[in-house]
């Protein structure tokens, strides 16, 4: 009898050793790695697409209110008080979720646009839209650098294409935050890669005049944030190219 205990508690063994080993085993059957991927120009695009995409996170939810108009004489809550700490100011701190949240969706956004510009020197696609999509990405990228730093001053400035855990990232001055964006944008508009404006046609990338609205703006935030009244002279410039004759409103059959 014992002898049968002995073999069958053996077996059980045996049997939970290879059952655990076969189900850690792990097998990638199609064998197809990141570079595979997105250094097709389908892949390539679906990169480009997700730098897109992270806007949503901004822009496309119900948040959207109280990251930019909590605070401020055009919204207000009821007698529910939402989100009290935004519009009072008195018990905001650095847990407060709503601006945790538009923070890190910040930060997804830029590594997004960072990985863009990482495969494109290798990705199968002609010349010109290599630069034509590295030129968006730098753009979507300035664009969360502009609401980070409006919203939180000083931030960690992040340049390249993070593909490790990092930690303990050093906090930018306004000063290198606004320097790198009006840079970035200087470059990109100097460039001429980016088309013009396709607003009439359904537009959805970044334009030249997009770009060139952003570094306008960037210019009348840096004035006053920098102390710096030649910029906005500069602003003022810049967004005159932008306008360059349109008139502010279109016809109808337009």
């Amino acid at each position: 009898m014992k002898n049968t205990i002995y073999i069958i508690t053996i077996l059980i063994c045996l049997t939970s050793i290879v059952s655990c080993e076969d189900f850690l085993t792990t097998e990638n059957r199609s064998s197809v790695s990141d570079k595979d991927h997105f250094y097709t120009e389908s892949g390539f695009e679906t990169l480009v697409n997700n730098a897109y995409q992270t806007l949503r996170d901004i822009y496309a939810v119900s948040s959207y209110t109280t990251y930019f108009q909590s605070g401020t004489d055009v919204y207000g809550d009821g007698r529910s008080r939402i989100n009290d700490e935004l519009h009072e100011y008195e018990t905001l701190n650095p847990e407060n979720s709503s601006m945790k949240s538009l923070y890190t969706s910040c930060y997804k956004g830029i590594r997004a646009a960072c990985a863009v510009q990482y495969y494109a020197p290798n990705a199968n696609i002609s010349e010109d839209l290599r630069k034509r999509r590295v030129d968006e990405s730098r753009v979507v990228a300035v664009q969360f650098y502009y609401i980070l730093v409006n919203t939180f001053g000083g931030v960690p400035l992040i340049k390249d294409y993070v593909s490790n855990i990092e930690t303990g990232y050093p906090r930018a001055t306004t000063t290198d935050i606004y320097g790198y964006m009006i840079d970035e944008l200087e470059d990109v508009i100097a460039s001429g890669a980016l088309e013009p404006s396709s607003a009439k046609k359904g537009g959805g990338r970044v334009s030249l005049e997009a770009a060139q609205s952003l570094l306008a703006q960037t210019y009348l935030a840096a004035a006053w944030d920098l102390n710096k009244s030649d910029y906005f002279t500069k602003s003022a410039e810049v967004a005159d190219a932008v306008i360059a004759g349109r008139s502010l409103v279109t016809s109808f059959a337009e």
